[in-house]
């Protein structure tokens, strides 16, 4: 027998950050112990970050107060990304795993939370691109 999807998990956004994350926790395993407290906690609790806030959006209003789950997830998405580069520099990821596994789906994500802020607001105060 399937499970039922929660209404959440049918956001295409939902999908694309969900395999972010779990590319995340895939890297992750491979970053020195030293960075777990540290770099790992931060990217990973990030990346729950986002995925939570689409979730818990998806249950509001739509309105100002949807749209703000959104815009918290655009700004988590872009910590992940801050320490995706910080992780090239210290050489635990490369420039071309980070394009490979991530470069494609955070603009896209990044794309899809745009379109439903603007979508829940009614273009107000849109996320920057």
């Amino acid at each position: 027998m399937k499970r039922k999807l929660h209404n959440f998990e049918k956001l295409q956004a939902w999908q694309t950050a969900a395999r972010i994350d779990k590319s995340i926790y895939t890297l992750t395993k491979t970053f020195p112990n030293k960075e777990q407290f540290i770099l790992i906690s931060q990217i990973q609790r990030a990346s729950i970050s986002f995925c939570s806030n689409i979730a818990e959006g998806s249950g509001r209003r739509i309105g100002k107060e949807q749209g703000q789950f959104y815009k918290i997830a655009y700004s988590s998405l872009l910590e992940v990304i801050n320490q995706l580069l910080l992780a090239i520099n210290r050489d635990y990821l490369t420039e071309e795993e980070f394009i490979q596994t991530f470069e494609n789906d955070i603009f896209l994500l990044k794309h899809q939370l745009r379109s439903l802020y603007k979508f829940t607001t009614n273009g107000q105060n849109a996320i920057p691109t």
